[in-house]
């Protein structure tokens, strides 16, 4: 509904000041569908510069959590609501805005974006608890939602609401994760959203120095621009790729290739658009160690259809270009094809994929077809198709995957070629049905391959079981049993987690016995989170592994402390086996301005680097 008297946001939703808004409640169980047995409800509006969203929970105000107090964080854990908007209104993708019982606030928006304030936006919340609960009210700028043509459109929303209490998430619709099923917003005058004209500057610099008198500087910049039609244009030249802490592979055990997460920011922009794939991609971004700069477009092209294009660049020595185009044809039938290059002297590579996903009631069928053709493997297919039925009790799928030998996407991640394989895997689980348990599930797979010659290649089957309890008390267990090759593996596991919903202050520990390669294996790990003030947050994981009679050990200690909503220090131990590195820093971020980093030592180095380093960045805007 269009408000003429905008509703004032101080988290009092006074008697009348919402009576022009639409307000709705009743909330179901995102999984099952059950109603909840404690109420809620909530009002959205909107006018020419704002979308206005407030609600009011009914519940025990001394059970809340709401840790976090600041602006743009992650909410896990904590009581909130969240509104997500589709304003094309075809569920293709939609934005979150989440809201906990202190005002803090989270924002995911469709595609992904990197940290930066201005980048990213920020919408203004207030909150308060009440004798009955909590409530909140809140104010999101058209300009930080994906944005539409203006005009009137049928838009889709979501409300959903996480209850601490009970570990559970309620939404206003039940529809298990389909957002073609969410409710239709209908006639939302969209605003031609101002200032979308500009771009986005974040130009950077840092300096540093080494133990061996060693001087580092670098200068770079990132820009971004909206483009009519939906299209987000986003560059970078020579971005800092040295100061960002890294992801770290645990020490799991694995016959193939693993990969650690992206964390560079220009690869986080629009992620979600450069689809190339699931268990087998095409685009991998950690296979592209350096760029010098790099340039995409990513968007809805329209309601029903989705792109990105990227091209990056190591001067010299390579150039990788990405795209990727999906289009719904209907609430049951997808259809994407993607595109990958890799320009590199003795190592070009082409790669290319077409998928069609249908669905019909609870069901959907796929077919996934990739292509590759390189300069030294030439050319390659993978083959996938199958059918996964997913109800609110049930899990099933069944899958044939076919891998050519000289299958082979250079800049992407498929580590295994050369086999046909069958797979199966179900399982079942329930909410509520025994006595002191708040959720059990069961589930089993079965997989058998061969060599493209018809040589034997792997088979598997495993069963596993996890339950958490009422008391919070969270257990898993787990066992394989199969054939790679010549060899005959297993493996037995048991994990269990205390308290499983607290993100802040929670124990949990694995331990394994295996069986690889004929020889004996076992893994023990522990990760310990503990909040000691509302403002110093402590994790550690520690990882042991013996293998044959071998030794491997991992640690990985971190701790941050905020000195106020937007200034903090950080510091993080990384122990393996005998090798020591750490490294500390000072930030100030998390707000619209300059932002200022202080380092300590390499974030990414095996062992520890005496270094000292400073990095600040300035936002521009610039119009023309």
């Amino acid at each position: 509904m269009v408000v003429s008297n905008p509703p004032t946001i101080d988290g009092e939703i006074g008697e009348g000041e919402w009576q022009e808004s639409a307000r709705r409640e009743g909330f179901f169980d995102r999984d099952t569908g059950l109603p909840s047995d404690e109420r809620a409800e909530f009002w959205l509006c909107y006018d020419g510069k704002n979308i206005y969203f407030a609600g009011r929970v009914y519940t025990d105000p001394k059970r809340l959590v709401a840790e976090e107090y600041r602006q743009n964080v992650s909410l896990g854990g904590n009581d909130q609501m969240r509104l997500s908007l589709d304003l094309l209104g075809q569920g293709t993708g939609d934005d979150e805005f989440g809201i906990n019982p202190q005002g803090a606030t989270e924002i995911e928006l469709n595609g992904g974006r990197a940290a930066k304030t201005e980048w990213v936006g920020e919408f203004e919340a207030q909150a308060k608890r009440t004798e009955n609960g909590w409530q909140f009210e809140a104010r999101i700028p058209w300009q930080i939602v994906s944005p539409a043509p203006a005009g009137l459109r049928d838009a889709r929303f979501d409300v959903e609401w996480f209850r601490s209490n009970k570990s559970n998430s309620y939404s206003y619709a039940y529809t298990r994760g389909d957002r073609t099923r969410n409710p239709q917003w209908t006639g939302v005058n969209v605003p031609k959203i101002e200032g979308n004209d500009q771009f986005l500057l974040l130009p950077y610099a840092f300096v540093g120095a080494r133990e061996d008198s060693k001087f580092e500087s670098q200068i770079g910049l990132d820009f971004k621009r909206q483009l009519p039609g939906g299209l987000n244009l986003v560059g970078t030249i020579n971005p800092d790729d040295v100061n960002i802490e890294n992801d770290i592979l645990s020490l799991d055990f694995s016959y193939f290739e693993r990969l650690a997460g992206e964390a560079r920011p220009f690869f986080q922009e629009g992620q979600s658009y450069f689809s190339t794939g699931f268990d087998a991609r095409l685009f991998a971004s950690q296979r592209i160690r350096h760029i010098d700069s790099g340039i995409k477009f990513y968007g809805d092209v329209d309601a029903s259809t989705r792109m990105g294009a990227m091209a990056v660049s190591d001067f010299g020595d390579q150039i990788a270009s990405v795209f990727s185009l999906s289009r719904r044809w209907s609430p049951q039938l997808v259809t994407s094809l993607a595109y990958v290059r890799n320009d590199q002297r003795g190592l070009a590579n082409d790669a290319g994929q077409v998928n069609v996903n249908y669905s019909l009631g609870d069901t959907t069928y796929y077919l996934n077809t990739q292509f590759t053709d390189d300069e030294q493997q030439r050319s390659g297919s993978r083959i996938s198709t199958g059918a996964f039925l997913e109800t609110a009790k049930w899990n099933t799928g069944v899958e044939y995957t076919e891998v050519t030998p000289n299958f082979f996407p250079r800049i992407g991640f498929a580590p295994q070629r050369n086999f046909r394989q069958v797979s199966l895997f179900s399982r079942y689980g329930e909410q509520y049905t025994i006595p002191g348990v708040r959720e059990w599930g069961v589930g089993v797979n079965l997989s058998s391959a061969n060599r493209f010659n018809g040589d034997f290649y792997r088979d598997n089957a495993g069963v596993n079981a996890e339950m958490s309890f009422l008391n919070n008390f969270g257990f898993g267990i787990g066992f394989n049993a199969g054939r790679f090759e010549q060899f005959h593996d297993r493996s037995f596991g048991i994990g269990m987690t205390y308290p499983f919903n607290d993100p802040y202050r929670r124990v949990s520990a694995e331990i394994s016995w295996s069986r690889f390669r004929g020889r004996e294996r076992r893994d023990l790990s522990v990760q310990a989170l503990y909040r000691l003030t509302p403002f110093t947050q402590l994790s550690l994981s520690n990882e042991f592994v013996e293998f044959d009679g071998d030794a491997e050990t991992q640690l990985v200690l971190v701790a941050t402390h905020d000195l106020g909503k937007y200034e903090g220090v950080s510091f993080r131990l990384i122990r393996r086996d005998n090798d020591y590195n750490w490294n500390a820093s000072y930030r100030l971020s998390g707000r619209r301005g300059t932002e200022m980093f202080f380092i300590v030592g390499d974030p990414n180095s095996r062992t520890f680097t005496n270094r000292l380093a400073f990095k600040i960045v300035t936002p521009m805007t610039l119009g023309f």
